[in-house]
């Protein structure tokens, strides 16, 4: 052929075959997708938890739907039912936790027929239907299903949630520099961590709960809880952790003085908060769930701040909730009064 010979007829030539490339290749995605479109059309029923809120959040949906898929296993299986977590909230919980076993939603299921889902709110008890065949079974948002966590065993949701060993490493550093700081490396030391949540979850608070929320904890709150662990234990390091710089300004200052108290060892760094304040011995608490997944994790005595709210499942209220279920968990109001309130041990 005399085609393409010269240098002008070979850019030509390139050309064509780029396009004739880039056409093909089109064509071929476009009937790829609508053949995977066509296959899926009868996808196999899935268990999904609707996904919304911050990292505390998203820890106990993943909780709820995984102590729900255990605890009704056989049933769920019987109709092929599988358990997934979307895309983005898997990738955030493994940079913390690893090897989860619930699996993200493979991206093929988007162009599922839809389904009938039966849909369990966050308030109700987890009961299906005597049927459910070919339905998909999806948990409400911000669902934190605490009393199937506890009926579960945390022990046994701390075999799934496992941290990555990197961050406990880190974190078992940290507290061995803090004793060895306060000279207190012969001694058994006592490590309390305290969280408090506050920036634009008081306005949530205030919004959802109108005038029957109080107001949040302050410092004398947190003193009186110190007090029971320093009168109950001989060595003991507070652990301060809050983002809530005002707050800390207006309070932080009045609790140093009242222990050994050390604030924010990390900087902005949740993993390894969370991480730290779940491997202290006991814990100080106000409310949301990033403190109470920590308080939950360290498994030792919780004292919760008093919110006197009726529990309505939500993060807000999930601390009281397990104060009736826990025997070491004990709530205390934000005055100088003695007596918990709960739980005492």
């Amino acid at each position: 052929m005399e085609i393409c010979r010269n240098r002008t007829q070979q850019r030509l030539c390139a050309k064509i075959v780029i396009v004739t490339i880039i056409t093909v290749a089109t064509i071929w995605l476009i009937f790829g997708l609508r053949q995977s479109r066509d296959r899926v059309t009868t996808c196999e029923p899935t268990m999904t938890v609707r996904k919304m809120g911050q990292f505390g959040n998203q820890i106990w949906e993943y909780m709820s739907i995984y102590v729900i898929w255990l605890m009704k296993y056989d049933t769920l299986k019987a109709y092929n039912i599988t358990p997934y977590i979307e895309e983005d909230m898997k990738n955030n919980l493994e940079d913390l936790f690893e090897n989860l076993t619930i699996q993200s939603l493979p991206r093929i299921f988007h162009f599922c027929e839809e389904k009938d889902t039966i849909i369990v709110p966050k308030n109700k008890p987890f009961r299906l239907p005597e049927d459910i065949s070919g339905q998909n079974i999806l948990l409400d948002s911000y669902s934190a299903r605490y009393e199937d966590v506890v009926n579960f065993g945390v022990n046994n949701i701390k075999k799934e949630l496992r941290f990555r060993q990197n961050y406990i490493d880190d974190v078992m550093k940290k507290l061995e520099e803090l004793r060895t700081e306060a000279n207190l490396q012969n001694n058994e030391t006592v490590f309390v961590g305290m969280h408090y949540r506050g920036g634009d979850y008081i306005p949530h608070l205030e919004g959802h709960h109108g005038d029957k929320f109080k107001g949040p904890p302050n410092y004398s709150y947190y003193i009186k809880a110190m007090d029971y662990f320093k009168e109950k234990y001989g060595n003991v390091i507070f652990i301060l952790i809050s983002i809530d710089n005002n707050w800390l300004a207006d309070n932080a200052l009045k609790i140093t003085k009242h222990g050994l108290v050390v604030v924010n060892p990390y900087t902005n760094d949740r993993n390894r908060d969370l991480t730290l304040l779940s491997h202290c011995n006991h814990s100080i608490i106000s409310y949301g769930t990033f403190g109470v997944t920590a308080a939950l994790f360290a498994e030792g005595e919780t004292i919760l701040y008093d919110l006197e709210l009726p529990i309505d499942y939500r993060g807000d209220t999930i601390a009281l909730g397990l104060s009736k279920l826990l025997p070491t968990w004990m709530r205390m109001k934000n005055t100088r009064e003695t007596n918990f309130q709960g739980h005492s041990l």
